[in-house]
């Protein structure tokens, strides 16, 4: 295993880390894995000398942080030995005052945290999204003040806007409060946004830019068809699915509408790319038609009808998952 800095802190953490969203109660979701599980997971996770591990309040409701404490006690492992990393912001009750970033419940959220961890502190405290209904100034002095009274010795965001996290590092600087160290984005080979701003902002900022999902390992592509690996994630496929019907369809009329349209001028031939050409004379070919899709659906002006079904599946999984 390989280790490295934790952004511009002098931490060292192992360049994989373990999420624990999966780890708590099949209560919460039928895919989560109850403690025995986990456990077995963890110690494996340890055995490979990943010492950085990664949980939420919101998974679970917080039991997958029981887990998780209860896992690396049972297994005897020295608190300086791991980094533990937790979020805050997601809804974990019914209250509106459980969810977001004001200074009240980050205090009690962390507080609890750490009670369900059965630690003192946290190595990393991240928010898990933006919170637009919160002042930043108050966001940034709460989170500053958890730094401050030594529950969490750094600070991290997740998967938001870069125009938004930029507006918080700025937020840091006027306030001389603690810096974000990480930043947990959305990023893979499918899903290559990233690249384009915040990518960039965290090089120049000085931010550790880690990824969750980096595999896309929820999908996978074959004869013709994305197909989920999970059961839990049927309802995603069905939107999936729909989707690419509509998609389809929509090609499919008008490809209908190219040929009533082109029907009686056979000195026009389209051409790939969206360029026409005239053609005169009696040595004009048929017009280059595309391959029809299955059934009696007419053919798509659309090139490759399978790529655009694919890319709305991989589309629709990657916004409707958490």
């Amino acid at each position: 295993m390989h280790y490295g800095n934790l952004g511009t802190a002098g931490v060292k953490v192992s360049r994989v880390a373990l999420g624990c969203l999966t780890f708590g109660s099949k209560r919460w979701r039928p895919w989560v894995l109850e403690e025995e599980d986990a456990v077995a997971l963890i110690k494996r996770a340890l055995d490979h000398g990943i010492n950085f591990f990664d949980t939420a309040d919101f998974y679970s409701l917080g039991a997958s942080e029981e887990v998780l404490g209860r896992a690396l006690r049972r297994l005897g492992v020295p608190r300086r030995r791991v980094v533990i990393a937790s979020k805050v912001g997601l809804p974990v009750g019914d209250d509106p005052n459980e969810r977001g970033l004001s200074r009240q419940h980050i205090r009690h959220a962390l507080e609890a945290t750490l009670r369900r961890l059965g630690v003192d502190y946290l190595d990393l405290y991240q928010i898990h999204r933006f919170d637009a209904e919160t002042p930043m100034d108050e966001t940034v002095a709460a989170l500053d003040e958890v730094v401050r009274s030594g529950k969490a010795l750094y600070l991290g965001a997740s998967s938001m806007p870069a125009w938004q996290f930029a507006r918080l590092l700025a937020r840091c600087d006027a306030a001389r409060a603690t810096r974000f160290s990480t930043m947990q984005s959305h990023y893979n080979l499918v899903y290559r946004e990233e690249e384009r701003e915040m990518i960039p902002l965290c090089v120049a900022e000085g931010v550790e830019d880690r990824r969750h999902r980096p595999a896309v390992l929820h999908a996978r592509v074959g004869r013709g068809r994305t197909r989920a690996r999970d059961r839990h994630r049927a309802p995603a496929r069905r939107r999936e699915r729909a989707s690419g019907a509509r998609l389809a369809d929509a090609a499919a009329r008008r490809g209908r509408a190219a040929d009533r349209r082109h029907q009686g001028a056979p000195h026009r031939r389209c051409l790939r790319g969206g360029r026409a050409q005239a053609r005169r004379g009696g040595n004009e070919q048929p017009r280059r038609r595309l391959p029809a899709a299955s059934g009696d659906r007419a053919p798509s002006v659309i090139s490759d009808q399978f790529s655009v079904t694919r890319f709305s599946s991989v589309f629709w999984s990657l916004i409707t998952d958490h």
